[in-house]
């Protein structure tokens, strides 16, 4: 008869190659972002939109800059430009919502 040593050893090493591949594997998927990415004069019309109603900026702000750059206007993008600096660092929702609308009149 086989002695309870000799049963539960083998038992013991295989659970512990399973616990052990268990953490194998690939790492969380990355987050993502909430804020979709802006890619036309459009979506940049309706975030500002956005921003000149709800006042909210923070994450909202993604992608502006980059969409201004495109603006094929000089004198336009420059407005725009120093209008975006200041909705950036907006310190109230009022202030936001009056620069948004600001800049929405000059697209």
């Amino acid at each position: 008869m086989p002695s309870l040593r000799s049963l539960i050893t083998p038992s013991v090493l295989g659970l512990s190659l399973c616990l052990a591949n268990a953490g194998c594997g690939s790492s969380a998927p990355p987050p993502v972002d909430a804020t979709p990415a802006i890619a036309s004069v459009d979506q940049l019309r309706d975030r500002l939109t956005y921003i000149a109603e709800s006042g909210q900026t923070g994450s909202g702000l993604a992608g502006l800059e980059e969409v201004i750059n495109t603006v094929p206007d000089e004198a336009k993008k420059k407005a725009l430009l120093a209008d975006y600096t200041k909705l950036s660092q907006a310190t109230s929702a009022q202030a936001a919502k009056t620069l948004a609308k600001a800049m929405l009149g000059k697209l």
